[in-house]
């Protein structure tokens, strides 16, 4: 099934879905003193959804609350791992984009999971883009625009978002390791062509979105063969995640349909 790239923002539906789910944290050992921290759900069953969330910058992979009653009313089990640096994961220096997918992949072995979808949440480039040694100049003294969110996103950090703090936090708290690793990723080639990717994708993005353009949403929608673009206009960076709901919906259906 091939899905072409559009806008649909009569889809852009917001939920008020609010409960607690099962979270098992474990720790994968990947060789040579690595290691990965795991979270899953635990939801298992032959019609059992397993759907990755691969965290924000800086992050952990703890699994988001807001999500828990949409994902166990539709079925999904909720697989998030802490990215190489940040929390319970050890440092993975020179990594590409690119290796979160083999990172997945030890995961999904780990656990043995067949199936799986996934769900994405991508100044500070600028000074990556000069090399290592300037991203850690800025993220040892980092100047934030204090209007980087709109109000639509400061409604929902001050609300059912405001989860965030259980992971912002930790994600920092042995030092910058994790968020600068991921910006030094972001800026070198990534390790694959987006060309590649033959999956169906749905991207979601805020068109008020003052921290990641909304034109980072158009550009890899316009070079997946199939993507699907959901722009939500008067979203920003936080608020465009109370569609998060519809989005575990479009994952299941799909999942459904094969």
């Amino acid at each position: 099934m091939r899905f072409v790239l559009g806008v649909e923002n009569a889809r852009c539906r917001k939920g008020t879905y609010m409960s607690q789910q099962e979270v098992r944290e474990t720790v994968l050992e990947l060789g040579r003193g690595r290691h990965l921290r795991i979270y899953d759900t635990g939801t298992r069953g032959a019609d059992t959804l397993a759907v990755f969330w691969h965290h924000g910058t800086p992050n952990i992979g703890r699994p988001p609350e807001p999500l828990f009653a949409a994902a166990a009313l539709l079925g999904v089990r909720r697989v998030l791992y802490d990215r190489p640096g940040y929390g319970g994961s050890s440092p993975a220096p020179g990594r590409d984009v690119a290796s979160a997918a083999r990172y997945t992949a030890a995961v999904v072995g780990a656990l043995g999971i067949r199936e799986f979808a996934g769900m994405a949440n991508p100044a500070p480039l600028q000074a990556a883009a000069a090399g290592r040694a300037a991203e850690e100049r800025y993220e040892a003294d980092p100047q934030y625009d204090p209007e980087v969110f709109t109000p639509a996103d400061q409604t929902a950090l001050s609300g059912t978002w405001s989860w965030f703090e259980q992971v912002v936090g930790p994600a920092t708290a042995e030092g910058p390791g994790g968020l600068i690793g991921d910006d030094l990723a972001y800026v070198a080639p990534w390790g694959f062509e987006l060309e590649e990717v033959a999956a169906p994708v749905l991207l979601l993005h805020g068109g008020e979105d003052r921290m990641v353009p909304a034109s980072h949403g158009r550009w890899p929608g316009s070079r997946l063969s199939a993507a699907a673009l959901r722009l939500c206009p008067d979203e920003g960076h936080v608020s465009v995640l109370t569609f998060g709901d519809a989005a575990l919906a479009w994952l299941r259906e799909r999942a459904d349909a094969r």
